[in-house]
């Protein structure tokens, strides 16, 4: 018997005896990796660039604490306060003046949900708040 070379075709997925194998991904992977490299810069590009173009953020934080400043003084004056449901509203800026007004759903002493008409006017000075009720009308 006479020996006979191996077959230089070979079933796909099957390596020859001692053959190298290819790895890696190539120019696909390099050009996938480019696209997200450029994406994550682009995005990064726009947040970075957006994030000091908000001058209204430091007014909302006080409209926010003008708001929940009044709230806190009108729970002092109901007599069931854990049952308050509010509807507010604030106008102002900056430090204020804030002109808070809203209405309050509670129950009052005989246990019936009655709604109340309310405002406020609030000042902040660094982080304290001046906070006098203008008006509670039940």
């Amino acid at each position: 018997m006479s020996a006979v070379p191996p077959s230089s075709r070979m079933p796909p997925g099957i390596q020859a005896p001692g053959g190298a194998s290819k790895t890696g991904c190539g120019k696909g992977c390099l050009y996938v990796l480019g696209g997200f490299v450029v994406l994550v810069g682009i995005s990064a590009a726009i947040g970075f660039g957006s994030a000091g173009d908000s001058n209204d953020a430091p007014s909302m934080n006080n409209s926010y604490e003008a708001i929940a400043q009044c709230e806190a003084r009108i729970d002092k004056l109901l007599k069931a306060p854990a049952t308050a449901d509010y509807n507010t509203d604030a106008i102002g800026s900056g430090a204020g003046p804030w002109t808070v007004t809203g209405t309050v759903d509670a129950e009052n002493s005989f246990g019936a949900n009655v709604r109340a008409d309310y405002g406020c006017t609030v000042t902040m000075q660094g982080d304290m708040a001046t906070t006098a009720v203008d008006y509670f009308n039940e």
